[in-house]
């Protein structure tokens, strides 16, 4: 003989399912918006960081004595999925070009979360992340003279989201003015 609660215990009806997975739904929507606002943060801290340290080279270019032949500079670089700025000094090898050697400080990361581009200096910028300007692992050193002139790296660095979206810029001129956006 069936009893009676057992008769009234069917599981779960179909109403409080449907409630269920749009609970569901809705956390996973918030989830996936607090993921992407991460995401966006860290690629402007990245740009925060890269602006910085642009300024402390300026700064430590324009101090430094007559009598140094190698000079301050930076260089921005991808290892991996991150990318890193790694402090050092550079020897002009004739002809504009420079050789940078890392000092013996650990590099910075900046975030795995990030894609940076470069577009040098006079080069119609791109608002959208381009591969072929992605910085890779050769990267680009920054350089500036005593005057806090740029003599190498003059150009705009495009922070971007994983997806590609541009959160924040940064543009370097030859004249050693720099601006973040």
């Amino acid at each position: 003989m069936v009893t009676e609660s057992k008769i009234k215990n069917k599981g779960y009806s179909l109403v409080e399912m449907i409630v269920v997975l749009a609970i569901i739904g809705i956390v996973s929507a918030m989830s996936v918006v607090s993921i992407t606002m991460i995401h966006s943060a860290k690629a402007k801290d990245a740009a925060v960081v890269f602006d910085a340290e642009v300024a402390e080279l300026i700064a430590k270019s324009k101090g430094q004595s007559d009598s140094n032949s190698d000079i301050f500079a930076f260089k921005i670089y991808k290892d991996g999925e991150t990318y890193y700025l790694q402090h050092g000094t550079v020897v002009c090898s004739g002809a504009g070009s420079y050789t940078f050697t890392a000092d013996s400080s650990d590099p910075i990361s900046i975030s795995k979360y990030v894609r940076v581009s470069f577009y040098p200096e006079g080069e119609a910028y791109n608002n959208a992340w381009d591969a072929g300007y992605d910085l890779g692992t050769t990267g680009q050193v920054l350089v500036f003279s005593k005057s806090g002139q740029c003599v190498s790296g003059a150009g705009n660095y495009g922070f971007f989201k994983r997806n590609g979206n541009l959160v924040a810029r940064t543009v370097v001129r030859k004249n050693g003015s720099h601006t973040s956006r």
